[in-house]
């Protein structure tokens, strides 16, 4: 549908463009006594037409750019979410109480997660989340994945020992309120690509009743030029019929 108007935005500013612009075909088409004053009708639903395919256009490019930035954000705060869960299952393997407070659950038996980090011993420089490959929980939209993050970070803030026992992993309470930071912008853009979907949707639904408004008007008007260029296809190349 969205091709289809294009398609005739093309062919009316040719038509109407060409019928008052062009002299050789003004000339012949006033001899042929066809209302070209008429045509002024047509030429102001062409502008409303083509003002409303812009402002679609410009809707969509917004609502694209604004999901590609929800997407690359979304995937880069998830992995923070993630990597603070593992982390946690991690440092307080043996304390189910506390992973219980801050909503993370214990693995399957209690056993150490695959690829589990060790704290490291007294001195040693502090160990760095294990990297490798991190069981996902499905978090069907972003807001899910966004409570269920601010929850836990907020948890682990409320608990000092659990600050305490994620030290070891380069983790502080500054770098947990950076994590509730972006997770504010991810809510912020997250609200900002859902307006962007919905003024994209208006547009093109007014676009598109703009297009059917300019074609009713135009395919009489368009028969009207057929019958009266009969064996003239100069001058109905110029129109663009």
């Amino acid at each position: 549908m969205l091709s289809s108007l294009v398609s005739l935005l093309h062919v009316m500013g040719l038509v109407v463009g060409n019928a008052v612009g062009d002299p050789e075909v003004k000339a012949f088409l006033e001899a042929k006594r066809f209302p070209l004053d008429r045509l002024t009708d047509g030429t102001g639903l062409l502008s409303k037409a083509q003002e409303a395919g812009v402002r679609r256009d410009l809707a969509l490019g917004r609502q694209m750019t604004l999901t590609q930035m929800l997407r690359d954000l979304f995937a880069a705060v998830r992995d923070e979410v993630l990597q603070v869960r593992f982390a946690l299952q991690t440092a307080l393997v043996e304390r189910r109480d506390l992973l219980a407070k801050v909503g993370v659950p214990v693995r399957s038996g209690g056993k150490r997660p695959e690829g589990a980090v060790d704290p490291p011993a007294a001195g040693a420089p502090p160990a760095e989340p294990a990297k490798g490959k991190l069981r996902r929980p499905r978090w069907t939209t972003v807001a899910r994945m966004i409570a269920y993050g601010r929850t836990m970070v907020q948890a682990v803030l409320a608990e000092p020992e659990i600050v305490a026992a994620l030290e070891p992993y380069s983790y502080t309470k500054e770098t947990f309120e950076g994590i509730l930071a972006r997770l504010d912008e991810l809510e912020r853009v997250n609200h900002e690509q859902e307006a962007a979907k919905g003024a994209r949707m208006g547009a093109t639904k007014e676009a598109m009743a703009a297009g059917k408004r300019l074609r009713m008007w135009f395919l009489p008007w368009k028969k009207r030029l057929m019958n009266a260029t009969r064996g003239k296809q100069e001058i109905r190349a110029r129109l663009g019929l």
